[in-house]
């Protein structure tokens, strides 16, 4: 089975082509990057529209970064910490590193954690403070990860 976004991309040959590099992005590449994808989302968008297709909206991650700038990236391979508070949809919190009082540490991009963080911490910056909403397909998916967290379940994290 392949994870496909909204646009038709296979996140996992995506995950196994970005396995095979070790180069790491610098600031600037990662910055024209970025602004090259969101330049190609506008075009694709525009001739969706002209086309009249509507693409889907369930089942995407969601990323809410801050603006600040760092020497320091998050990239594969790399051991982090990160302090999160897990919610569910609802406000419910499942899970949290601040009420236990210390960060979850991990070796960043090697599926140590649900496949949502991999994707959405990369590139973060040391002290960023992050906000990501997870689709189950990323996440716990149809099984959940009871008692707490219900199958099919979007997860929202606070991350810092």
């Amino acid at each position: 089975m392949t994870t496909e976004d909204t646009w038709g991309v296979n996140y996992q040959a995506l995950q196994d082509l970005f396995e095979l590099t070790e180069a790491r992005m610098d600031v600037i590449k990662y910055e024209v990057g970025v602004q090259m994808i969101e330049i190609y989302n506008e075009q694709v968008k525009d001739l969706l529209a002209q086309l009249s297709v509507t693409p889907r909206k369930e089942g995407r991650l969601k990323v809410t970064e801050s603006t600040q700038t760092c020497e320091i990236h998050a990239h594969k391979g790399d051991r982090v910490k990160v302090h999160y508070r897990g919610k569910l949809t609802d406000g419910t919190v499942f899970d949290s590193s601040f009420e236990r009082g210390g960060p979850i540490e991990f070796e960043f991009g090697t599926g140590q954690v649900i496949k949502g963080w991999d994707q959405g911490l990369l590139g973060m910056c040391v002290g960023e403070k992050r906000k990501l909403k997870i689709p189950s397909k990323l996440g716990y998916r149809d099984q959940g990860s009871p008692p707490t967290i219900p199958g099919g379940a979007t997860l929202i994290f606070d991350k810092q």
